[in-house]
């Protein structure tokens, strides 16, 4: 339930600017800085940034050429590649959303709030960096090597990410937990199953696509 009510949320977060403000970037730049400070809301509020950053670019990306094709140079790809290599490298236990000050600003009181904003930056500033690189590298990727089909499932899969996301960790997993003992996991088997559960995850989000409503409300679709 919390995939259907998380997904409306960031739609219609979205929406709202988009129809009340003109898809203003103040209007959204106000939103980033105020959802740090909303309650937990089942822990996607935390995904309203790239959210936001993922519409807007593929609504506007026509006037964003000069950029687009500036950041599809080797040399910026290899930089954000590395960039997100360090980052990693860097990376501390405080930084993940299931420990303390995690993903609530309110959740763990006053005295983590310090620590609560450099995990935050800390964070988003490296999922945005490795989200880039992963993109911009698959994207040079399949043109160079892959044909148009696999060009179009790769396609297919960026559009419906974030559902694929949400679907797969909050229904699949439980699925998979129910019917693979804890001890039956090595390389061979995880592998296998991420495998399984982004088709299915896919499937799924082309369904929803296919009904109107559910586009709408669910993928923001038009």
């Amino acid at each position: 339930m919390w995939f259907l009510w998380s997904m409306l949320g960031l739609s219609m977060g979205t929406a709202i600017v988009h129809f009340a403000f003109k898809d203003s970037i103040s209007v959204y730049i106000i939103g980033f800085i105020i959802s740090p400070f909303l309650p937990y809301l089942g822990g996607y509020i935390w995904l309203y940034p790239f959210f936001v950053g993922a519409y807007l670019f593929a609504r506007y990306n026509n006037k964003l050429s000069f950029f687009i094709d500036h950041i599809k140079k080797p040399y910026v790809i290899a930089t954000l590649v590395i960039l997100h290599f360090v980052l990693v490298l860097l990376w501390k236990n405080d930084y993940y959303i299931y420990v303390p000050p995690g993903l609530g600003f309110t959740v763990y009181g006053q005295e983590n709030h310090i620590k609560y904003f450099i995990a935050l930056f800390y964070r988003t500033f490296a999922g945005a960096v490795g989200s880039i690189a992963v993109i911009l590298a698959i994207d040079a990727a399949v043109k160079f090597v892959a044909p148009k089909n696999v060009n179009k499932f790769v396609g297919m899969l960026s559009r419906y990410s974030l559902g694929i996301y949400v679907f797969s960790v909050h229904i699949l997993s439980g699925v998979v937990s129910w019917l693979v003992p804890g001890d039956g996991f090595n390389l061979i088997t995880v592998l296998a199953i991420a495998l399984v559960q982004v088709i299915i995850s896919l499937i799924a989000m082309i369904i929803i696509d296919k009904i109107y409503i559910t586009r709408k409300l669910l993928l923001g679709g038009r």
